[in-house]
């Protein structure tokens, strides 16, 4: 979205947010990204938050455990596939690949 830094206010307006970390496998949200995305979604926000190694980052923080509401169990998953939860209704129905050869093409 910008090269600058992001604030809450930034994304404040829109219904759903995608973020992607990419390939980091450290550093992939940061204290200040996480306190971003808790305003967000304390704001009723949608988010679907994708990336390598963000589970294994995050997973002993108050982020991952009260605000994401996940549980990390372990590191390389068996499937790479994601399904949109029921609530917010915004991501019901929402199926995607998130395999390396589906994102590297």
């Amino acid at each position: 979205m910008t090269d600058g830094e992001l604030t809450a206010d930034q994304i404040l307006g829109y219904d759903s947010v995608v973020w992607l970390t990419g390939l980091a496998s450290s550093k992939t949200l940061t204290d200040t990204d996480q306190a971003i995305l808790k305003e967000y979604l304390t704001a009723g926000g949608a988010l679907l938050l994708s990336g390598q190694d963000i589970g294994y980052n995050i997973k002993t923080t108050e982020f991952m455990t009260t605000v994401l509401k996940a549980k990390y169990l372990k590191d390389k998953a068996a499937t790479r596939q994601v399904e949109g939860a029921p609530s917010p209704r915004i991501w019901l129905g929402f199926r995607a690949d998130v395999s390396r050869e589906q994102l590297m093409g």
